[in-house]
């Protein structure tokens, strides 16, 4: 049997990414001189190697297996010693409706869930403390993100997935449809938030200070979307694609609008905005065919929308 010692010596090279072969056959070549001598005294390095396969190999990984693109998974029990669910896990398991998720999980990677169009509702254990901003993409028909109440890092308020006390949202469920209904106590949109949402309106309470990147991508059915005075930046491409948009203000506050912000709003015609606005990144506007920017002469907007050739009108209502 080969000690622990050597097998802990014996791990550190794995961890390196050697070839097994040329650890096996090589081993002379290596100048760590304890490690020399340790598999000088051994009588049978190459059945102490193979213990040592033999341990990682009977070692759970803890993440589950793959069922992506399975089209005829309708129902799923995660086993228990689950701790992960790595991306595209069940990516596109379109018929996909129940999931029950183990206790033993921590984490759900991004699109471990993409493209699970049959999915309405799910529950988080209390033990996951990360899920990735994309973890339910183009989950088209998920109406309910249910969480344990004894989870340290997430909660649910109505269905929607939160931190744990409230402040930045995590996922509105895309299957919602009408008015989104959001905390009070939000602070924050996050990264893909509201991503393919199919709600007609948000109206963002006060005190939400940062819209993510990707916040709003895809709301192609959005109509209105009304951003409290409070907000200070708003990520990249974070109104991406939403072609139901028409009109749209950009309270007094909003300092930053990042790379690509209104991009592919193909029918959006008006969007004001105020004096405030400092920073405006590449192609905030481009795919907006039809649109006119309203803003304060001489203001940071005016400039750039006469650099970047963007139809404008002065405009001082704030």
């Amino acid at each position: 049997m080969a000690s622990e010692h050597m097998k802990q010596i014996m791990r550190s090279i794995l961890s390196a990414d050697l070839e097994k072969s040329d650890v096996a056959e090589n081993y002379e070549n290596f100048k760590d001189q304890e490690l020399t001598k340790a598999m000088l005294e051994l009588s049978d390095f190459k059945e102490m190697f193979g213990e040592l396969l033999a341990e990682e190999d009977a070692a759970p990984s803890g993440d589950c297996p793959s069922h992506a693109k399975d089209k005829t998974l309708e129902t799923i029990a995660i086993p228990e010693g689950v701790t992960r669910i790595p991306p595209n896990t069940f990516d596109q398991c379109g018929k996909l409706r129940e999931v029950s998720l183990p206790e033993s999980l921590e984490e759900i990677c991004d699109m471990a869930f993409s493209g699970c169009m049959a999915l309405e509702r799910i529950r988080i254990p209390a033990g996951v403390t990360s899920i990735g901003p994309q973890a339910f993409t183009y989950c088209m028909g998920l109406k309910e993100i249910e969480v344990d109440e004894d989870n340290n890092d997430y909660s649910s308020v109505d269905g929607v997935l939160y931190d744990k006390f409230g402040e930045v949202l995590v996922k509105y469920p895309a299957g919602r449809t009408g008015e989104a209904v959001l905390s009070e106590d939000l602070m924050e949109i996050g990264d893909w938030a509201f991503e393919w949402s199919a709600v007609s309106k948000i109206e963002l309470p006060e005190g939400v200070m940062k819209i993510g990147s990707r916040a709003f991508s895809g709301c192609i059915r959005a109509e209105e979307i009304i951003i409290p005075e409070t907000v200070t930046r708003i990520g990249d491409q974070a109104f991406y694609g939403c072609r139901s948009l028409r009109e749209i203000t950009i309270p007094d506050g909003v300092m930053i609008i990042e790379r690509s912000a209104f991009y592919n709003c193909m029918n959006l015609e008006k969007v004001y905005m105020p004096e405030s606005v400092a920073s405006l990144d590449s192609w905030v506007f481009d795919g907006c065919a039809n649109l006119t920017v309203y803003c304060p002469e001489d203001s940071y907007t005016w400039e750039y929308c006469e650099a970047t050739g963007v139809p404008h009108e002065a405009w001082d209502a704030f």
